[in-house]
């Protein structure tokens, strides 16, 4: 009897490992979305009817295809994705080695490492709008256009490509196609005789008349059209457009140069803390003429100017921005605030009654901090945030509480968003950092109770980032797709501490 149980069950355990290994080819064999077929020995006829001559793409182009790939389709090193053909040679893009490379159709059935796709070309046609382009359709490559051209218009800049008319949302080289699609011109009326107003408050940007720029466009105009000499003089920022992604963003620039030169756009992630900034900064905003004009704002008589001293920042700043010149003949405490105007502290119970007394007033006379958010520097210790101090920030007059967790990384409690909720939580974590990726395991996994705002740098400068959070099963889930700022910055909500993986 036992021997019989004892075979029943290596029986049971021979058929379980034979259902998992005849699940593992399916898994590993899942292509990187529905436009891509398997090759097989049957379709090679087809794939060579349906894929373009992309050999002028290794001459001019090919960086940019690569990134867009790669944001497109986050394809995995065991899979080799055809986009095209060179001579007698097929084109794949090679994740693992980020490069096009190429392979001979006979090599495809002898290689038993890899599992190789093809995307059939589509046509994708250009409506001008009115405009003028030498070529007004294109093939997609992997699904890909290769290239976005730009038309031009008479009296009109060109403020990108969009899937409708009057759409909102623009396309970029990421965005796949997987039939022959039309897609469509935006324009913005442009005499060169546009002036800059002051704004001081959101409804100025509403009422100014703005491109709606897609990325890529947005930065290329603001280098034909402008240099850092032409915004005004008093300028801590200036906007130049808008943005629409799941929502309205403004684009904005300092008259800080890269190396080359050139301004870089960014946006703000919230309107409400652009709102808030604009009481802080002076931001100016290019005013079309055909437009009604909102009236200049001016500071009221014997209102002092925002001091223009402060970092330009989307959010509050990531990493360590200290006041270090207030407090450098204070030793250093375990645990301390690093913005607190007249005094320092440290421990959370003297930081949660400094939150309840602290006002706007005097947090914003800090200098080099001109911000309502209280910095604590919690990098080097216990990184356990009290409950208590978590909710004295919602009875508080500061905008938040802004805690040091590690190297670049930071979590922000809004006074705005609901911390009712909030468990205590150790926000203790590990970043791992690949060539195009950036992880946050945090230690403990846990719901938050509240909504707070997680911020960390990407070496992307100005580059859309995509924000996957990894579910128990090791799925990942894009909870955010945003761009990082000028200096890298990237942040996005979360409500709980999980893993994160910041694809760039």
């Amino acid at each position: 009897m036992k021997k019989s149980k004892f075979l029943g069950q290596i029986l049971r355990l021979t058929l379980a490992i034979a259902l998992v290994v005849s699940i593992v080819p399916t898994i590993s064999t899942k292509a990187a979305s529905s436009g891509w077929i398997k090759v097989t020995s049957e379709n090679k006829t087809t794939m060579d009817e349906n894929l373009s001559d992309v050999s002028t793409l290794f001459d001019n182009g090919k960086e940019e295809y690569i990134k867009a790939f790669e944001i497109a389709y986050h394809a995995q090193s065991s899979e080799r994705y055809i986009i095209g053909k060179k001579g007698t040679d097929y084109v794949y893009c090679d994740s693992w080695n980020n490069d096009l490379m190429c392979v001979k159709k006979d090599k495809i059935e002898e290689d038993t490492y890899h599992t190789y796709y093809y995307h059939p070309e589509c046509t994708v046609t250009f409506d001008l709008n009115g405009g003028n382009l030498a070529v007004t359709t294109d093939k997609t490559a992997g699904g890909l256009l290769t290239s976005m051209p730009s038309p031009t218009k008479e009296g009109y800049i060109f403020t990108g490509w969009f899937s409708t008319l009057q759409g909102t949302e623009g396309l970029g080289l990421y965005k796949e196609y997987n039939a022959s699609t039309t897609i469509y011109a935006h324009w913005h009326k442009w005499t060169g005789d546009e002036t800059w107003v002051r704004a001081t408050t959101i409804s100025d940007l509403e009422n100014a008349d703005l491109p709606i720029f897609t990325s890529s466009v947005g930065e290329q105009f603001l280098n034909t059209y402008y240099t850092a000499d032409s915004f005004p003089e008093d300028a801590d920022e200036v906007i130049i457009g808008k943005f629409y992604k799941d929502g309205v963003y403004y684009w904005t620039t300092s008259k800080e140069t890269d190396a080359s030169g050139k301004l870089s756009t960014s946006f703000y992630p919230y309107n409400e803390t652009l709102a808030e900034n604009m009481r802080d900064k002076i931001f100016y905003v290019l005013k079309d003429p055909n437009a009604v004009a909102p009236a200049p704002a001016t500071p009221a008589p014997g209102t002092q100017t925002p001091s223009n001293s402060a970092p330009s920042t989307s959010m509050p700043t990531t990493g360590n921005t200290s006041n270090t010149s207030s407090v450098s003949e204070a030793p250093a405490p375990v645990l301390t605030t690093t913005n607190l105007a007249g005094e320092q502290i440290s421990g959370w119970d003297a930081i949660t009654k400094a939150i309840s007394t602290q006002t706007k007033e005097k947090q914003q006379s800090v200098s080099g901090a001109n911000q309502d958010l209280l910095h604590v520097d919690a990098s080097t210790v216990d990184k356990t945030i009290p409950v208590t101090t978590v909710k004295a920030v919602s009875s508080s007059s500061l905008r938040g509480l802004h805690v040091f967790i590690g190297s670049s990384d930071a979590v922000t409690f809004l006074a705005k968003n609901d911390l009712s909720g909030y468990k205590e939580t150790s926000f203790d974590h590990k970043d791992t950092i690949t060539g195009h990726t950036r992880t946050i395991e945090f230690t403990h996994k846990q719901a938050l109770g509240a909504t707070v705002v997680f911020h960390t740098t990407v070496p992307v400068k100005s580059g859309e980032v995509t924000v996957y959070k990894v579910d128990a099963n090791n799925n990942k889930i894009r909870i955010a797709k945003t761009i990082s700022t000028v200096n890298g910055q990237v942040c996005f909500m979360i409500t709980e501490t999980a893993t994160y993986v910041l694809e760039y």
